[in-house]
């Protein structure tokens, strides 16, 4: 499957075009808003096309899917233009803003006929079904905690850092924690409790801890920009304890019988399912309402710390 980029930051360039190249696609284009970039970016990394226009990029006949992987204030525009143009979408996370602006976006790629993906890469871990074996295992669950924490450095004109712009810890990492709790655990059923921080005097919010309730368990999230530490997902249970962390580009599974370790690119598996279900062969395992349902549980974190 052909592929066209829009955004091309760190993590397109780290992960995304190895990604798309093992589960046998290929990027055939990019676009970027800065002038001259797009030229510079496809010469480097051998695409055959750059464009500095997402409506060039979309109407290109040789792309047959996008992924959007622009600032997330562009997401739905972004979404929208490509599902106009017949093109299946893989958008990064957050989906959108807001959760009324994610259903709009799926309302259009249903009414185009193509596939929205939402980016999941914890729920695709090479390790995540032994997780699930190994949660099982535990029996009764008592406690389960997911953190992702890591010390960011951007710049401060960038737009993660302008307050209301998207880029805070809550849209950026958050999404991460409700996929892993609803995938291991169980459905979210409420937040009990949240706060949040702006430790690093940014003006948004880079650290936050909210409190809920999964299939009948309690479980806690914790994610920060402000400081690097573990990232994944433990539980401990009346047999013992179990973890899937990540460590650069290794997935670990710590259980009671010992660790695995498997390196794998983060986007490979999830970019290869995107592929079968854009061919029927497979069922979504990430389509829009992920998206949908992490920026409403997103949105109670928020108005919880809000009254704080």
């Amino acid at each position: 499957m052909n592929f066209g980029i829009i955004g091309f930051g760190h993590v397109v360039e780290s992960y995304a075009c190895a990604g798309i190249a093992g589960a046998g696609g290929r990027v055939v284009a990019l676009s970027v808003r800065t002038r001259g970039r797009a030229a510079e970016l496809a010469r480097r990394h051998g695409v055959p096309r750059g464009y500095e226009e997402s409506e060039a990029l979309v109407a290109d006949p040789a792309v047959e899917a996008v992924l959007v992987a622009s600032p997330s204030p562009y997401h739905a525009r972004h979404v929208a233009l490509a599902a106009r143009a017949g093109k299946h979408v893989l958008c990064e996370k957050p989906l959108a803003l807001s959760s009324g602006d994610a259903q709009a976006m799926a309302a259009v790629c249903h009414a185009a006929g193509v596939q929205l993906h939402v980016a999941r890469p914890w729920v695709f871990a090479p390790l995540a079904g032994g997780f699930r074996d190994a949660l099982a295992d535990l029996g009764a669950l008592g406690r389960v905690e997911v953190v992702l924490e890591k010390r960011a450095e951007f710049p401060p004109d960038q737009w993660r850092r302008q307050p209301g712009g998207g880029g805070d810890v809550l849209f950026e990492l958050a999404p991460h924690c409700i996929d892993m709790v609803r995938a291991f655990v169980g459905e979210i059923e409420g937040v009990a409790g949240a706060t949040g921080r702006d430790l690093r005097g940014w003006g948004i919010l880079d650290t936050a801890t909210a409190l809920i309730t999964a299939g009948g368990v309690s479980c806690s999230i914790h994610v920060s920009f402000a400081i690097n530490s573990w990232r994944g997902i433990r539980a401990r249970g009346a047999k013992g304890a179990t973890a899937l962390r990540q460590e650069g580009d290794a997935w670990i599974l710590e259980t009671p019988a010992g660790e695995q370790r498997q390196v794998l690119n983060r986007y490979l598996p999830q970019v290869r399912h995107f592929i079968a279900c854009a061919r029927g062969d497979e069922q979504p395992l990430a389509g829009a309402e992920h998206g949908v349902r992490a920026l409403e549980v997103i949105e109670e974190v928020r108005a919880l710390i809000a009254k704080m």
